[in-house]
């Protein structure tokens, strides 16, 4: 084996590719690129056998390495179920793809030895020796010719058989079973068992095409039988007949196979096989019918007769059948029926008929046989061929071949007339080559060469070729039987002059045989001598008289065609004037145009730069202007933190003591205290501390009063003092609102410019506190500056930038970005405010969310 393995790794084959069928084979057999197992289903086995004939059946070298690589899985193999999956895959693969002749013997032997060694595992035998016969028949019928069909390779694996259906010349049909390895030569030997037909050896299946219009129904001369090789796949046929189909043409090809005869022998009349008689009765009527027998009136009355007697068998009145009319038309060929009136034929066909009432079924069957076998071209298998090279020039453009045990004859196909007849004996060569069939006949004593163009040579050469080797073995065994009658009818007596005149007739033979060779030798020179000086001088001159007349219409001829030659040049020449006229202007046209894009393109450059540095120039504005508006926001941010802080103390500010007199030396010690300016902002004077009584007795609000109120709670009783104003405080010198003497204290800022006051609820009270408006009026002032700013920069990008960069803005996508520039080209700036934005479909809602993000944006 290792030898073998050698020789095919040295293949000329690409490592890709074997390496690819070994992890196809791992993978059947359940071990993934990890080595772990995974045993595959049915449908991933069936895929798997498909990948690797569709990878192998076109190449022998592949093939070759995927049984080695098979081989060697089942080699030694530990583990059963990798074993086993390696035959059952060497035997899909042997089915119908076997090895080349390298490693075929050795193959065999191996799986020979397997099949039938001792030892050795059951199942593994069992499918060493389906292999065995898969190999033996594949050798045999050799590799597919396409790759089986999913459902093929299913049926294989699981064991069942798929079935097609078989014609007859008489449209019936017969199902017979296939699978991958299925030839036509089992399918004849199935099909012959089905239909109990025991001499079979002259039939065969045929393709059968059929050109029919989508319109009309199937014309029964359009039809061509193929004869098909015995080793041919029947799973290849099925594969072309699928292709072949075409429902968009108007013109579809139908296939099918067909079962007829090959050849008709003349050994055929002693054969009493029912189906045989039966099956050459369909083929030699199916031929009738379409007119490959070309008979007169009279037999074609009786020939028409006989079919319908062993149609509907001998009734008294057969004009009164309902099918009468349509048996009528189906049993007269077309040609003959056309020669006189339907009446006419009919009152023929019926005198015949009426004649016959003593004639059985199988009575007018065998004598419809003997009619037509009398015929000179008789028992004829046909065949359609176009004329490529006829000699005698009398022969159509297109030719029916029959081929019987006399000769071949020739017949015009529309309307079948008969040509031509020659006997085997006038065929001295014949041969083909592709589609080219090739005759060597005499005709008038002289050899011509007939060539013809089939795609069924082959068939015919075979035919042929039978016809004459049945037509040697026939005149050997006639001349053997004579030769061996009249020696024995001469014996002498005596054994001594009985040996001598043996001995003398063995001797006569020879020498009268040696004599007539040489005289015949000697007649057949002179006679070829004196024909091929007959043929030279009766060439000769016809050759110089047809070259005279062949001289003088050849002249003409150029003469002609020169002229025409010269006008076509005159003409040329205008076309090339016009040509190279508009190929300057083109040329002209085309350099005005590059001329022009290099100026746009400059042009467009030098502004594109422009803008660039516009936009650079713009964008280090804003930077610098951000810069500005971080530094103001971080400056407003520290004031804001002091006013938080400032806020937190005043909401604080409330102080509740043990008692008046605490609260009084507290407020004598604290009031009207400067206030540090480090914990004041710029723009704000000297301040002071107020520390005054507060209104509140107790911070603990019971009541709504006019000391003490809880917004926040309105289910709190309410005091009349807080509706009519009782016990409201008195008004100080300041004018200020005086509070009498208690234990609670309210602490404030004095001297700020502007004051204002701002709620703050603390301790379940609402409290007063004085704060800066001059910090928060700045804070809204540069706002406002900082939302101008913003919204006119966020318009002036709106109104130059390119599409680029309009969809780089929050908001804008590829439509608003065409149609804003759809704008501009309308208007140079589409966009002076916030409201033009609803132009573009934005509403007032979209366009503050739109800045809202923008200034977002901006600050993070």
């Amino acid at each position: 084996m290792a030898d073998v393995a050698g020789n095919v790794l040295l293949l000329t084959m690409e490592g890709a590719d074997a390496t690819k069928l070994f992890q196809i084979i791992l993978k059947y057999m359940g071990v993934d690129s990890s080595d772990r197992v995974t045993s595959a289903n049915i449908d991933e086995r069936i895929e798997l056998v498909g990948k690797l004939y569709e990878h192998t059946l076109k190449s022998s070298e592949l093939r070759d390495e995927l049984f080695v690589q098979i081989l060697k899985q089942t080699r030694c193999n530990p583990d059963r179920q990798y074993l086993l999956k390696a035959w059952e895959l060497m035997y899909l693969c042997a089915y119908s793809m076997p090895p080349s002749k390298d490693i075929g013997g050795y193959l065999l032997e191996y799986v020979h030895i397997v099949a039938h060694g001792v030892g050795i595992d059951s199942e593994v035998r069992v499918l060493a020796l389906k292999t065995l016969n898969a190999l033996k028949h594949a050798v045999k019928a050799g590799p597919r010719h396409t790759i089986p069909a999913r459902e093929e390779i299913e049926a294989l694996l699981t064991g069942r058989k798929l079935t097609t259906i078989v014609f007859f010349l008489d449209e019936t049909f017969k199902e017979i079973t296939y699978d991958m390895a299925t030839t036509v030569a089992d399918a004849v030997e199935e099909l012959a068992w089905i239909i109990k037909l025991s001499a079979y050896s002259s039939f065969s299946l045929f393709e059968c095409h059929k050109v029919v219009t989508v319109s009309k129904s199937p014309d029964p001369g359009n039809e061509e039988y193929i004869g098909l090789d015995d080793n041919k796949y029947v799973g290849d046929l099925l594969a072309e007949f699928k292709a072949a189909k075409d429902p968009s043409e108007a013109e579809n090809l139908h296939c099918n196979l067909t079962f007829k005869k090959k050849l008709f022998h003349e050994s055929d009349e002693a054969v009493t096989d029912p189906m045989f008689v039966q099956l050459s009765y369909v083929q030699l009527q199916h031929d009738y019918i379409l007119g490959n027998y070309p008979v007169g009136r009279d037999d074609a009355a009786q020939l028409s007769a006989l079919q319908i007697l062993v149609e509907i068998g001998f009734v008294d009145n057969p004009e009164s059948c309902t099918d009468w009319n349509s048996l009528l038309e189906r049993f007269l060929p077309r040609q003959n029926a056309i020669k006189q009136a339907k009446r006419e034929w009919e009152l023929d066909i019926l005198s015949c008929y009426r004649s016959m009432e003593h004639l059985t079924k199988d009575d007018a069957r065998q004598q419809f046989l003997r009619i037509l076998r009398t015929l000179l071209y008789g028992n004829s298998v046909f065949f359609s061929v176009r004329k490529i090279d006829d000699p005698i020039g009398l022969l159509p453009g297109r030719i029916i071949l029959g081929i019987n045990t006399w000769g071949v004859h020739f017949f015009r196909p529309v309307p079948r007339e008969y040509l031509y007849s020659a006997e085997l004996q006038d065929i001295m060569q014949f041969d083909r080559s592709n589609t080219v069939l090739s005759f060597k006949m005499k005709l008038a004593n002289a050899p011509h060469i007939f060539q013809f163009d089939t795609k069924q040579g082959e068939e015919i050469c075979v035919a042929l070729q039978t016809h004459i080797n049945d037509d040697m073995l026939r005149r050997y065994s006639k001349a053997r039987s004579s030769a061996s009658s009249s020696i024995s009818g001469d014996l002498p007596p005596n054994v001594g002059v009985r040996r001598k005149c043996v001995q003398d007739l063995a001797k006569a033979p020879k020498k009268s045989r040696r004599n007539v060779d040489q005289v015949a030798l000697l007649e057949k020179k002179s006679m070829e001598a004196r024909l091929a000086q007959l043929a030279d001088l009766m060439i000769e001159k016809n050759t110089k008289k047809d070259l005279i007349g062949a001289d003088t219409q050849l002249l003409q001829k150029l003469q002609g065609e020169l002229k025409l030659r010269s006008e076509e040049l005159h003409a040329a020449e205008d076309t090339m004037n016009k040509l190279v006229t508009e190929k300057i202007s083109l040329e002209e046209m085309i350099s005005g145009l590059e001329k022009k894009k290099a100026d746009e393109i400059g042009f467009l450059e030098k502004k594109f730069e422009q803008e660039r540095k516009a936009l650079k120039f713009q964008v280090l504005e804003l930077k610098k202007r951000l810069e500005g508006v971080t530094q103001e926001l971080a400056v407003v941010e520290s004031t804001i933190a002091v006013w938080n802080s400032d806020l937190a103390s005043l909401q604080n500010n409330l102080k509740e003591f043990s008692d008046t007199e605490t609260a009084s030396s507290v407020k004598n010690a604290r009031d009207g205290r400067s206030i540090p300016s480090y914990l004041l902002p710029d723009d704000v004077g000297p301040c002071t501390t107020r520390i005054t009584y507060s209104a509140h007795t107790d911070l603990s609000v019971k009541f709504q009063s006019h000391q003490s109120r809880d917004y926040t709670d309105a289910d709190l009783p309410i005091a009349p003092s807080a509706i009519d104003g009782s016990g409201q405080s008195t008004v100080a010198l300041d004018g200020k609102k005086l509070e009498p003497e208690s234990d609670v204290l309210l602490a404030s800022i004095e001297n700020m410019q502007n004051a204002g006051t701002l709620d703050v609820l603390h301790m379940d009270a609402l409290v007063s506190a004085e704060v800066s408006p001059p910090i928060g009026a700045r804070i809204q002032a540069s706002s406002s500056e900082m939302k101008d700013s913003l919204v006119q920069e966020y318009l002036k990008v709106l109104n130059t930038a390119n599409k680029e960069g309009l969809k780089r803005l929050k908001g804008i996508g590829e439509k608003r970005a065409t149609y804003i520039l759809e704008l501009r080209d309308e208007k140079p700036e589409p966009f002076k405010s916030l409201d033009d934005l609803k132009e573009i479909g934005l509403s007032e809602k979209q366009i503050q969310g739109l800045m809202i993000k923008v200034a977002a944006e901006l600050f993070r």
